[in-house]
This record gives C-alpha cells, structure tokens and sequence, in this order.
C-alpha cells in the first residue's frame, strides 16, 4: 500500500517481534515493540496503519486517537 503510493512514506515499524524476526530489511524505517515507545520517539506521521490481529485494534486506535492520529485498520485504505 505504501509502496505503491508515490505520495507516502513509511516512517517506522511497530511489531513486538524482533525486527531480525520480521525479515524487513529492505525498508529504511525504525523499528518500535510497542505504540508508546514510537509516540515517546516524536517521530511525525499523518496516518498509523494498525495490522495487529483484530482483538488489539480498538486499543490500539485509541491509543491513536489520544495521540492525535488517524488510523486505518484495512490493507485497502488510502489516505492523502
């Protein structure tokens, strides 16, 4: 989704595996365990893609949301 949006950056990865695990090389973008950890970062961003398994999304987007950040849950969305 990223990728193909030559308007969009990725900034960073957020996934409690080790980045090791995750086999993401390829991207240029810091890697977070955790949502409070990338906020306490300060790193800027207009969009958080959340793309846990669904039981954490409504935590998750609200931690969001109480950072002042939008938030997308489905692999199909574009925002500009």
């Amino acid at each position: 989704m990223i990728a193909r949006n030559p308007e969009a950056e990725l900034v960073a990865l957020i996934d409690v595996k080790p980045f090791e695990q995750l086999k993401l090389e390829v991207f240029n973008a810091p890697h977070f365990h955790d949502l409070d950890s990338f906020f306490a970062a300060g790193i800027a961003c207009d969009v958080i893609n959340i793309a846990s398994p669904n039981g954490f999304h409504a935590q998750q987007a609200l931690h969001c949301l109480s950072e002042k950040k939008t938030r997308s849950n489905r692999k199909t969305d574009v925002t500009h």
